[in-house]
C-alpha cells in the first residue's frame, strides 16, 4: 500500500505528444525567459535557444526516430519539470543568499517581485506534475521503454542546463544498477558503488567521497527489483547523511526527509524473479516497506516498442507478463 499523500499513478493514456505541433517558446511550462532571469538564474543566455521539453522530443524524434509514447511522454514531463524546479529552487536560495545583507526598501521590493515570479513557475511545473523530490518507480515489461524516456529527459535537462550556462557533470543524472551487468549497458556503476552501500558504517565514508554527490540532481537506479528493504533503508541513512554534510543549511533537511531529498527515478520490473536468497518479507514491495511509501510518482508503460515488427508476439508476452494467459 503506498500511503504517500502526493502520490501519481500513471497508467493509462492521459497525455500525447503532437511532434507535428507548433514549438513556442517554453511550450507546455508557460514561463518567460525574464520570469527565468529574474528569480536568480544567468542573465547571459541566449533566449532563442533556450530549449523547450516539446522542441526536444520532437527533434529526437526526426533525428532518431525515437517518439515517445503517451505514458513516456507524461513520465518525461515529470522528470524534466521536477529537474527545472529543483534548479529554480537553488537559484532561488543563492539569490536570496545574495540579498540577506542588504535592507532596503528598493531590494526588498525586488525581492517581492521576485517571489511573485518564482510562485508563478512553481504552480506552472507543478502542473505539470513536478515534484521537490522526486521518488519515481518506472516500470513495465521488457521493450516498453523504460530506459527511452529517461535518456531523452536527460537530453532536455542537458540542453538546458548548456544553454543558460548551469552546471553539468557526469554526476548531474547519476546512473546506477543494482547488476554490473545492467550497470555495464549503459556505462553507469552499480548502485552499491555510487551509493556506497558496500560501507557498513557511515563513519567510514569520507568527506571526499560524499562531495561526489554535491551535483547529482537525478539519481537514477536501474533494476531495482534486485534490491531490497534492508539496502534502501540502509541508502536512506546514507543519503541523509551525505546531505547533511554537502548542504548544511539546505531546506531538504527535516525531520521527516527521505534519500537525502535527492530526486531518485526508481527503474525495473518486480514480474522478474525475485532477489536470490531472500527472505519474502524483505521484499521491496512487501506492503510496509519505507521505500514503497516513499514513492509519489508511479509510472507504468505497457507498449511493445521493442517488438513493433512482430506485435502479436510482444502482446503474448505481455500477456505472460500479466499472468493473463490464454489457451491459444
Amino acid at each position: 500500500m503506498i500511503t504517500n499523500h502526493s502520490f501519481d499513478y500513471v497508467q493509462d493514456d492521459e497525455d500525447s505528444m503532437d511532434v507535428e505541433g507548433p514549438e513556442y517558446h517554453q511550450d507546455e511550462m508557460g514561463i518567460s525567459i525574464d520570469q527565468l532571469r529574474n528569480i536568480g538564474l544567468s542573465s547571459t543566455f541566449n533566449a532563442a535557444k533556450v530549449p523547450t521539453m516539446r522542441g526536444v522530443a520532437k527533434r529526437i524524434f526526426e533525428e532518431k526516430g525515437i517518439q515517445l509514447d503517451p505514458i513516456q511522454y507524461v513520465a518525461y514531463k515529470i522528470i524534466c519539470s521536477s529537474f527545472l524546479l529543483n534548479l529554480i529552487n537553488e537559484a532561488w536560495e543563492k539569490r536570496l543568499t545574495m540579498f540577506s545583507s542588504t535592507f532596503s526598501d528598493e531590494s526588498n521590493e525586488e525581492n517581492a517581485t521576485g517571489q511573485e515570479e518564482k510562485d508563478h513557475i512553481v504552480k506552472r511545473l507543478q502542473d505539470l506534475g513536478a515534484k521537490v523530490q522526486l521518488l519515481m518507480f518506472i516500470t513495465g515489461p521488457a521493450g516498453s521503454g523504460k530506459s527511452t524516456a529517461l535518456e531523452v529527459a536527460q537530453h532536455f535537462c542537458f540542453e538546458f542546463c548548456k544553454t543558460i550556462g548551469e552546471h553539468w557533470d557526469d554526476t548531474t543524472f547519476l546512473f546506477s544498477a543494482m547488476t554490473g551487468a545492467a550497470a555495464s549497458l549503459f556505462g553507469g556503476v552499480t548502485t552499491h558503488s555510487a551509493a556506497f552501500l558496500n560501507y557498513n558504517d557511515l563513519k567510514n565514508i569520507t568527506p571526499e567521497l560524499m562531495r561526489r554527490w554535491m551535483n547529482v540532481k537525478m539519481f537514477i537506479i536501474d533494476e531495482i527489483s534486485f534490491s531490497s528493504d534492508p539496502d534502501m533503508n540502509k541508502m536512506n541513512d546514507i543519503l541523509n547523511h551525505i546531505r547533511k554534510f554537502i548542504t548544511p543549511s539546505s531546506p531538504l533537511i527535516t525531520p521527516s526527509m527521505v534519500f537525502g531529498g535527492f530526486s531518485i527515478i526508481f527503474s525495473g520490473d518486480f514480474h522478474q524473479l525475485p532477489p536470490v536468497k531472500l527472505d519474502s518479507s524483505k521484499y521491496l514491495y512487501n506492503g510496509t516497506s519505507m521505500w514503497e511509501n516513499a514513492i509519489n510518482v508511479a509510472v507504468v508503460l505497457k507498449n511493445s516498442h521493442r517488438f513493433k515488427d512482430d506485435p502479436e508476439y510482444g502482446r503474448m508476452l505481455l500477456r505472460i507478463w500479466q499472468g493473463e494467459l490464454s489457451e491459444e
